[in-house]
């Protein structure tokens, strides 16, 4: 009897060992990417799209291309309206009101500029963990999306408004009401 018993542990001593070796190999496909093999266990259940290789390049391409445009368009209206306003200050259409709006401006486009500028360290901050430290980002995925998240909307209403008072301010400066 004791043999069977002998054999009955020790069959439930393989069979666990086995299960854990699955999970261990299931955790290391998940983490470098690949296929996972058999049922999903609770440890790599992290299938959101930053964990994907191919597609977090996709997203880090869209979030540089917006990024470039604010930079262009943020860097070409404070260059622009700067020599226009310092250019004519003495031509008696810049009243304080227009200077007060130009200058709230080229703050708002100033704090955007480096709001794309913190975004993008973040985004290589985010990339240098996920390729030599995966365990941080698994652990932290959810927290680093929502930073990223909030300087870039952030940075994209500051944008928005530095162009409004731009606009604005132009349109005084013409004689529109």
């Amino acid at each position: 009897m004791r043999t069977g018993n002998h054999d009955e542990l020790t069959m439930n001593q393989a069979v666990t060992a086995h299960q854990r070796s699955l999970q261990i190999l299931k955790i290391q496909t998940h983490r470098s990417g690949e296929l996972l093999l058999g049922p999903k266990s609770e440890d790599s259940d992290l299938t959101s799209i930053e964990n994907n290789g191919d597609d977090w390049r996709e997203i880090r391409s869209r979030v540089d291309s917006i990024a470039n445009a604010v930079f262009l368009i943020a860097g070409g209206a404070l260059s622009l309206s700067i020599s226009v306003i310092l250019g004519n200050k003495d031509a008696g259409f810049i009243t304080s009101q227009v200077a007060y709006l130009a200058i709230a401006a080229w703050y708002s486009l100033l704090v955007s500029v480096f709001l794309f500028l913190l975004l993008k360290v973040h985004l290589v901050f985010q990339a240098y963990m996920l390729q030599f430290n995966t365990a941080f980002v698994d652990k932290h995925l959810a927290g680093l999306n929502r930073t990223g998240w909030v300087i870039g909307v952030l940075g994209f209403i500051s944008f928005v408004a530095g162009l409004i008072l731009m606009v604005r301010a132009a349109s005084i400066a013409v004689g529109a009401p």
